[in-house]
């Protein structure tokens, strides 16, 4: 029979796990590593996941905040790849919402373009800053789970890209930015750029062990304001 939730530190053996997948990848990532990390013994964890695909699949679901990851009877069962696929590209879909870069994208006369242009990149680097661990988890897994790096970039980075494009493109018409003279390459580099500083990927793309604040974003989207305004 399927245990209810057991009383142990299972908030901390998901931080554990989802630390020890983001830094060493799927593969490499070991259960007695993570129980290590999570300072319970290796048994423990499979009271909680039947094994390590289960885990990985709670994870990465709990740090895309998907409150389905909360209502799991323990062990949580081993699912297929598929299985991770499908939850991962749902729990997706359903997080990747940017109402300012939407609302930006619809509206024909900004007031204050540099101010709104802010505020989109601002959404922008909070989003990936949020979901830092997931993304994390995924480009450390990405040879051995190429389709979360698939469906990663066609639910976010290919539409948040095309519509961030238009907008740069619409305001670049209007003259309230500079000319931009390729959409998509500049939105796809500014992303890169957002994602590179929320992310905290130093020179050789890995990620610090400093979980990246206001500073950061402030130098990130500054830097970039003042690259498409001017001045």
């Amino acid at each position: 029979m399927a245990r209810k939730r057991i009383p142990f530190r299972f908030d901390e053996l998901i931080d554990a796990a989802t630390d020890v997948f983001a830094s060493e990848g799927f593969a490499r990532a070991r259960i007695e590593r993570i129980a290590r990390h999570a300072r319970c013994a290796t048994g423990t964890v499979y009271l909680y996941a039947a094994g390590k695909e289960a885990l990985f699949d709670l994870a990465l679901r709990r740090a895309l905040e998907d409150p389905t990851a909360l209502a799991v009877e323990w062990p949580a069962p081993q699912p297929s790849r598929d299985e991770i696929l499908v939850r991962f590209q749902r729990c997706l879909h359903g997080a990747s919402h940017l109402p300012h870069l939407w609302v930006a994208s619809e509206r024909p006369d900004p007031e204050a373009p540099a101010a709104e242009l802010e505020a989109v990149l601002r959404e922008c680097w909070r989003w990936l800053a949020r979901y830092r661990r997931a993304i994390l988890m995924v480009r450390a897994s990405a040879a051995d789970w190429p389709g979360l790096v698939q469906r990663f970039e066609r639910e976010f980075l290919a539409e948040t890209g095309r519509r961030l494009a238009s907008y740069l493109q619409a305001r670049a018409a209007a003259g309230l930015i500079l000319p931009v003279t390729a959409p998509a390459s500049t939105a796809q580099f500014i992303l890169a750029t957002l994602a590179a500083s929320a992310l905290g990927l130093g020179v050789s793309g890995e990620a610090s062990d400093r979980v990246p604040g206001a500073r950061d974003e402030d130098a990130a989207v500054g830097v970039l304001v003042r690259g498409l305004v001017g001045g």
